[in-house]
């Protein structure tokens, strides 16, 4: 009776063990796969399809992938708003029962669909718009009828006569963060999960800047140097890719609107080179003092002011200070380039500046950059 009796408690415990086994992977799996703190050098969760879901997670010791389904979800999503860029002459199959078709996997370049009516914008360099072609996510193809370059950035806008593409929503400049998120979406489906290393990474070697050139990027946690466009994990687009480095959405929001309202790109010109006060430390006996805004101050050429220009037309001079752009002041979170660049050419935009201890202001028509 009791060899019975200690068998079966023997032969309960061990099934209540392997419940408890089950119900802890269980519970395990479903839960840990929607929080994820990787300490691995590479995951790669590719499924060797073309334009497939090839998802890799670069550097994962810097990355906390929180919602693995958003995150996937996003990059299918975001693979309608990518096209392939196509060379007329080398991607066409050398046969003919195959010669009405193109080679998928050959795209000489990639773009990221800008507006509805046909506008993308890409970093592969277009000579003539008859060379290439463009190829949707739907496998339809479409000539190139326009290029545009933009003088502040390595980027074309080309545009195809087409209607009702899908397009994605810039994120806020204020909303990207160190250490969020970052999703870098590719044509061919190689995307990468990582996170924002610094959202205002200054890439200048001088002191002394131009109002007309920017100077910012954002730096990912491991500088991926495949996909064109990065986005949030909701989404919506942070920047675009240039060998590693960021271009930061607003740098090209300007472009952009120009491209809208003239067909072409006008970048605006303040014409100064300056200091921005927030890159110095005062000296003890000047701790007291308030320092903030931009120093009109030569650089190494020796101009301060560009001769012809709009600041030049208003009479602003080298060892004015420059603290505001009508309501946005110039400090370590505005300088004066990117605040400059987000207006139009032709626009007028109020300068507040100090000059000999003098708060002064002044209207500036912006001119166009050449």
């Amino acid at each position: 009776m009791k060899k019975n009796r200690l068998l079966s408690n023997i032969i309960i415990s061990v099934l209540i063990g392997a419940l408890s086994g089950f119900a802890a992977g269980t519970i395990s799996n479903s839960y840990f796969q929607k929080i994820y703190d990787a300490s691995l050098g590479e995951i790669n969760f590719s499924n060797g399809n073309y334009r497939g879901s090839n998802l890799v997670i670069r550097d994962p010791g810097k990355v906390v992938v929180q919602e693995n389904d958003m995150v996937q979800q996003t990059l299918n999503s975001v693979q309608s708003s990518l096209v392939g860029i196509i060379d007329n002459s080398k991607n066409k199959i050398d046969d003919k029962k195959l010669s009405d078709f193109y080679r998928a996997d050959e795209s000489a370049g990639q773009g990221f669909i800008m507006t509805s009516d046909g506008w993308i914008l890409t970093n592969f360099k277009i000579d003539k718009s008859g060379d290439y072609s463009v190829v949707t996510s739907d496998d339809k193809i479409y000539p190139i009828d326009k290029i545009v370059t933009d003088k502040l950035t390595p980027f074309y806008f080309i545009h195809i006569s087409a209607l009702d593409l899908p397009v994605r929503k810039f994120a806020d400049p204020t909303s990207i963060n160190t250490g969020e998120t970052a999703l870098v979406a590719n044509w061919n489906g190689n995307d990468i999960v990582t996170s924002v290393k610094n959202a205002n990474v200054e890439t200048h070697d001088n002191l002394t800047r131009s109002s007309d050139g920017f100077y910012t990027s954002i730096s990912l946690a491991d500088n991926p140097d495949g996909g064109l466009v990065v986005l949030d994990l909701a989404g919506n687009v942070i920047g675009f890719n240039r060998g590693g480095q960021i271009e930061p959405i607003y740098h090209l929001t300007a472009a952009f609107q120009s491209l809208l309202t003239y067909k072409e790109i006008k970048r605006p010109s303040l014409g100064v080179n300056y200091i921005n006060y927030s890159d110095l430390v005062p000296l003890k006996s000047t701790s007291n003092l308030d320092y903030k805004g931009a120093l009109i101050y030569k650089d190494k050429s020796g101009i301060a002011v560009v001769s012809g220009s709009s600041a030049s037309a208003v009479g602003l001079k080298e060892g004015d200070t420059i603290l505001a752009v009508d309501n946005t002041n110039i400090d370590q979170n505005d300088n004066l380039t990117d605040v400059i660049q987000g207006y139009n050419a032709g626009d007028t935009v109020m300068v507040t500046y100090l000059r000999n201890g003098v708060k002064n202001q002044i209207a500036v028509k912006l001119g166009e950059l050449k």
